[in-house]
C-alpha cells in the first residue's frame, strides 16, 4: 500500500512540474463553477495518541512517524461568479491514506496484555513499551472552502473513513508485570514479550480536517492539512489499554488542478 501511494505521489509530482511552467491568472473552472484537483501529501508528524499524556507514561524515549502519505481526488463547487475575490465553496473527495508511527516509552503500572510462554497475560507493566501502528484508510472528506483572494484559501470539514487494513503491535522489555492488579504477583520479564492488538482496531472512523492552500501556478497548489480523528483507534470494548487513542496527523503536499 505504501508503494502504491508513493508511486502515485511521484506521478502527480511529475505532471505538476510539467504544467507549472505556464503561470497565468485564469482559474480552471467549469461554467457551473466546479474545480477538479488531484492531491498528494506526506504525513510528516503525528500518530495514534491520547488527548493527554497518561500518568502511567513516565517518558517518551523515541518517536518516528514512519513514511505515510495520501492520494486524493477532489471536486469543489464555488458559489457566485467573483472568480478570485472572497467566495465560498464546498467540496467532496475520495482519499487513500497510509498512517504510521513507531514509538518507545517508559511506563509505570501501565495496564496491558502481553504473551508469556505462548499464553496471554493481562496486568500492569513497569518498564519499556515499544508501539508500532499503521493504518490504510479509504475516506470521504466533505469540506467548506473560503477563498481570500486569487491565491489563498482555507477549508475545514469532516471525513468518514474505512480502515482497509491496520496493525497495532509491539513488545514490552526491561521491566516486570504485576499479574491482574497493580499489587498482583510480580512477573520478571527476562526476554521481550510481544503483543498484537490489530484485531481490536476500529474499522469505521471519522474526524475533522482543517487546512489551507496556496496557488503557486495556474495548475499547481501547495496544501497543508491537519487531520484529527474523533473516533478511537480501538473498539469501545477493548480493555488491554485503559485510555483512548486517536489518529492525529499533520500533512503537507501539492495539488494538480485540471
Amino acid at each position: 500500500m505504501r508503494r502504491i501511494i508513493y508511486a502515485a505521489i511521484m506521478i502527480a509530482l511529475g505532471a505538476t512540474l510539467l504544467s507549472a511552467q505556464s503561470n497565468n491568472d485564469g482559474f480552471i473552472r467549469t461554467k457551473d463553477g466546479f474545480e477538479f484537483e488531484l492531491k498528494a501529501a506526506i504525513n510528516f508528524i503525528g500518530g495514534a495518541a491520547p488527548m493527554d499524556i497518561p500518568q502511567e507514561v513516565r517518558s517518551i524515549d523515541s518517536y518516528n512517524p514512519t513514511f505515510g502519505g495520501s492520494f486524493e481526488g477532489v471536486a469543489t463547487k464555488w458559489f457566485g461568479d467573483s472568480y478570485g475575490v472572497p467566495e465560498w465553496g464546498i467540496s467532496a473527495g475520495l482519499k487513500l491514506e497510509n498512517r504510521g508511527m513507531k514509538t518507545q516509552v517508559t511506563t509505570k503500572s501501565f495496564h496491558t496484555s502481553v504473551t508469556m510462554d505462548n499464553a496471554g497475560v493481562e496486568g500492569y507493566w513497569t518498564g519499556e513499551v515499544v508501539m508500532e501502528y499503521s493504518s490504510n484508510l479509504l475516506s470521504l472528506p466533505l469540506q467548506a472552502h473560503y477563498r481570500f483572494n486569487r491565491n489563498w484559501k482555507v477549508r475545514g470539514g469532516l471525513y468518514l473513513g474505512y480502515q482497509i487494513d491496520g496493525k497495532f503491535s509491539g513488545m514490552v522489555q526491561n521491566g516486570y508485570l504485576r499479574d491482574g492488579t497493580p499489587v498482583g504477583e510480580k512477573l520478571i520479564m527476562e526476554q521481550p514479550s510481544l503483543y498484537d492488538f490489530s484485531s481490536n482496531m476500529q474499522r469505521w472512523q471519522w474526524g475533522g480536517v482543517l487546512g489551507f492552500s496556496w496557488r503557486a501556478y495556474r495548475h499547481f497548489h501547495i496544501n497543508a492539512d491537519l487531520n484529527w480523528g474523533f473516533s478511537q483507534v480501538f473498539k469501545r470494548n477493548f480493555t488491554a489499554i485503559n485510555y483512548a487513542m486517536y489518529p492525529i496527523y499533520l500533512q503537507a503536499g501539492f495539488g494538480y488542478q485540471f
